[in-house]
């Protein structure tokens, strides 16, 4: 997206690197009058390489505009006019600088492809933040690619933590979206969305079909119509593929109508959460379990429904790893070997020994950085991370 800082700081670059290329260039290219006129002439010089310059960067700019997601107007002109000025925003805050965003440590070697990713799942759980004045979480966000390069993209954090985001999958060389799956509409969630499907071509969109009366629930719907991204709602028993040989079972929801509260949307965080989309990915005969932002409400009704079903060697931590959820039966059912949380500080120290106690590695966003567990046919996993912590000794 286009910044005018970054604008003036390249033409002053490229002014620089035209005026000295003409400098360096060896006598013997010239002929003695246009010699006699380059020792006279640096300001006329110095003046075309502007020009030139300034008309290359405005058919670039020109480009990025009409390349850019926000020239495919959404429905609603006011809302499509403050949706892409978010967008815009965020976009120059990652061209002109990358404030509190961490590629130190081990992290080019995470996002590098080796030799030994092929044939297997690699997924990525990114560090992310917001600025220590906005009143939410930052949010969490998974990236799962597939053997043959297939990338699902689940939840895209809050909006002003997606930079976070854009730039692993920048890293990662991603170019394309094939799935995208909501687990709840919360803004910590979906808040990322419009942004995500600005910078890159998504194919479809999973999500449950509810209803949640808000600005970023609306921005979703706006942004999935207007970039013409199918949307299909899913419930338990319905089956997400990603290639050929990854797939995705839906196991909650389960399906007919949602009993709203009386007072809905009021006080609904609880019930927002139990209705977070819940999906155990299968390769092989490895497993892996992603149920949002479930509250041990929801746990208990999915352990009476599936039991021994749930084990998986993966498991993404319900609610970014805090203690309204993780129970001790959903531990003791699931027996993960590998657990994630993602959430801007620890949410219980007591959530991260119960697994630990279990037998399961714990590995946090806040502590580790960028989490990167990859996956073999054969139920091996391992796990590599930015930075190493306190919590894995």
């Amino acid at each position: 997206m286009f910044s005018m800082k970054l604008f003036q700081k390249r033409l002053a670059e490229l002014t620089v690197q035209a005026e000295n290329s003409w400098k360096k260039m060896p006598p013997y290219r010239f002929s003695s009058r246009m010699q006699e006129n380059h020792s006279c002439s640096n300001k006329q010089t110095v003046l075309t390489a502007k020009l030139f310059s300034f008309l290359v960067l405005t058919v670039i700019y020109a480009a990025e505009i009409l390349f850019s997601g926000c020239s495919r107007p959404l429905k609603t002109p006011e809302n499509s006019v403050r949706v892409c000025a978010d967008i815009t925003e965020q976009s120059a805050a990652i061209e002109t600088e990358t404030f509190g965003i961490d590629r130190t440590g081990n992290y080019r070697n995470l996002v590098k492809k080796k030799f030994t990713d092929y044939g297997k799942v690699r997924i990525f759980c990114p560090a992310l933040s917001v600025p220590p004045e906005t009143p939410d979480k930052s949010g969490e966000c998974t990236v799962i690619i597939s053997p043959e390069g297939k990338v699902l993209v689940i939840d895209a954090g809050h909006p002003l933590a997606f930079r976070h985001i854009l730039l692993l999958l920048k890293d990662l060389k991603i170019n394309e979206i094939e799935c995208l799956v909501l687990t709840h509409p919360h803004i910590d969630h979906a808040g990322g969305i419009p942004a995500l499907c600005a910078a890159l071509p998504v194919k479809k969109c999973y999500y449950t079909g509810l209803y949640y009366p808000t600005r970023y629930y609306e921005d979703f719907l706006r942004t999935m119509e207007s970039h013409k991204i199918t949307v299909k709602n899913v419930r338990a028993g319905d089956v997400i593929e990603l290639g050929k040989y990854v797939q995705f079972k839906v196991l909650w929801p389960v399906k007919g109508e949602f009993k709203y509260p009386q007072d809905f949307p009021q006080n609904s965080t609880q019930f927002i959460n139990d209705q977070s989309l819940c999906l155990k990915m299968l390769f092989g005969n490895s497993s892996a379990l992603f149920c949002g932002d479930l509250y041990r409400s929801a746990e208990r009704k999915l352990i009476g429904f599936y039991k021994d079903e749930l084990q998986s060697q993966v498991l993404k931590a319900n609610h970014h790893g805090n203690d309204t959820s993780n129970s001790l039966s959903w531990i003791k059912t699931v027996k993960p070997e590998i657990v994630y949380a993602s959430n801007d500080a620890i949410g219980s120290m007591s959530v991260y020994k119960n697994y630990t106690d279990a037998g399961a590695e714990f590995f946090h966003s806040a502590e580790n950085g960028l989490v990167k567990i990859s996956m073999g046919r054969n139920g091996v996993c391992s796990v590599k991370v930015q930075k190493k912590s306190w919590m894995n000794d």
